[in-house]
């Protein structure tokens, strides 16, 4: 699911677990370019971060050590 700032849903897809590489697609059918995109550890692989960064958006994924991680 993809949602806006204040948590109201603009897409979403189902999928099988695991298929982490799904959310570009919804990226990508975004009317304009968000200034973030939060995700969870599943998302934090090196090419979705620069698909984010590509598009002009700021990654913010949940990772070991920073809040909300899993060492937090």
């Amino acid at each position: 699911m993809i949602a806006d700032g204040q948590g109201r849903a603009i897409a979403f897809r189902l999928a099988p677990g695991q298929a982490h590489e799904l959310p570009v697609p919804l990226l990508d059918q975004l009317p304009g370019v968000p200034k973030w995109v939060v995700g969870g550890r599943g998302y934090t692989s090196h090419a979705f971060r620069e698909h984010i960064w590509n598009m002009g958006a700021r990654p913010e994924m949940n990772r070991p050590g920073f809040p909300g991680g899993s060492n937090s």
